[in-house]
């Protein structure tokens, strides 16, 4: 998501699984189909999201759910996991945001459900809860990815609920891609404006209107990227990024590790930081 607040703040990221249903040569996570779908317990998610935001340092409002696939447990029916940890983060005055390739877009009716039980969560708290697709030169999946944006443009409802941002790389080929996908959109009837100086780009169905995002990244140095040579750096900004895995490791800024044990985000924040300096 682009934000325009250039405080230094703290970003928290959940890693709830490392299963993912592609296999794409530029995961730094190694994810694929053949991995455990080990979701990242409920009880975990609640404590690090409340010792997150009372760390007592600048943190983002948000907290960003990562794999892998996030949508995973609806796979293996586990259907109230995202919803619930949805709710959990509203309750603490924190939105969610899943990263997803939103191949689950292709089942209309599991999308469907989906969708719904996440906007019931946004309206009730009055907080969006934000869905981040990838669209870049490695992913297959711009008609299930159109197919989850039409949902939420032909429905009021949802399109309240619902900001929607695309995750693409800094390549040509992305680039590309990413305006194949804008003319998907606009052939199933969305109207998709030129992307402004911030990023923003405003999507509009009928009377629903939607801002999204295009946030272009870099490849990390990690995983199958570095296996493949893929071997673009993710460079160092203003907003330290702690991700928490669904194995309890921690890591900071994509390099320095450590494991959460019996200490508190805090504490475990601190530590990484020292490692850092």
């Amino acid at each position: 998501m682009v934000r325009l607040d250039v405080t230094p703040r703290v970003n928290l990221a959940l890693k709830v699984t490392n299963w993912c249903n592609l296999n794409c040569a530029h995961c730094c996570e190694r994810s694929h189909a053949n991995e455990p779908f080990n979701l990242m317990p409920i009880d975990k998610i609640e404590r690090y999201i409340c010792e997150f935001k009372d760390m007592g340092i600048p943190v983002w409002d948000y907290v960003t759910f990562t794999g892998g696939e996030t949508m995973a447990p609806y796979y293996i029916g586990h259907h109230k996991y995202i919803p619930t940890v949805a709710d959990i983060c509203a309750k603490n005055n924190m939105s969610a945001c899943f990263k997803t390739n939103a191949l689950w877009g292709n089942k209309l009716i599991l999308s469907g459900s989906i969708l719904k039980s996440l906007a019931d969560i946004a309206h009730k708290h009055d907080r969006q809860i934000s869905l981040d697709i990838s669209i870049d030169e490695y992913h297959d999946n711009m008609n299930a990815a159109a197919n989850v944006v039409n949902q939420i443009m032909n429905s009021q409802y949802l399109s309240a609920a619902f900001p929607v941002s695309f995750v693409g790389l800094n390549t040509p080929a992305s680039q590309y891609k990413y305006q194949e996908f804008a003319n998907i959109l606009r052939q199933r009837g969305i109207y998709v404006d030129q992307m402004d100086s911030d990023g923003s780009i405003i999507m509009s169905k009928g009377n629903n209107l939607n801002v999204m995002f295009y946030e272009i990244g870099t490849l990390s140095r990690l995983g199958r990227a570095a296996d493949n040579e893929l071997t673009q750096h993710i460079p160092n900004g203003y907003t330290d990024c702690l991700m928490i895995t669904n194995d309890d490791q921690v890591i900071l800024n994509h390099k320095h590790k450590t494991t959460v044990a019996n200490k508190t985000i805090g504490q475990v924040y601190n530590e990484l930081i020292q490692k850092k300096r």
